[in-house]
């Protein structure tokens, strides 16, 4: 199963339930990609991206708070669930599904990589 695509992720964290959409691309055993916190719109990297089956790792840093965040996540066709170590905030669960090509949004990136848009 290839952890290509767009995830609409759900990161339940003390301060409420912050919703991010990682966008993510296999690179053989390498995973690259970005994170955007869909309420601020902020974009982070993907770095030390890595695959395993169906494992997934990856780090990433917010830019928000300048924390180191560690992904760890499973995937089990289009939903993936795992954990976000946050250093001295803590653990917070991570769940949520891939979007379908259809649900994607629109963006120019999304048209320059895939050549395709629902407008």
């Amino acid at each position: 199963m290839s952890a290509d695509g767009t995830w609409d992720l759900i990161v339940d964290s003390p301060s409420g339930r912050q919703r991010v959409r990682v966008d993510l691309r296999t690179e053989g055993n390498q995973l690259v990609g970005n994170v955007t916190n869909r309420t601020n719109k902020r974009v982070a990297d993907v770095v030390e991206g890595a695959v395993h089956g169906t494992s997934l790792a990856w780090g990433s840093t917010s830019v928000t708070t300048g924390a180191k965040l560690a992904f760890t996540t499973r995937i089990d066709g289009d939903t993936m669930t795992g954990n976000v170590e946050t250093g001295l905030f803590g653990r917070f669960g991570v769940s949520g599904r891939r979007e379908s090509r259809a649900s994607a949004p629109c963006d120019s990136l999304a048209l320059l990589v895939s050549g395709w848009c629902d407008g």
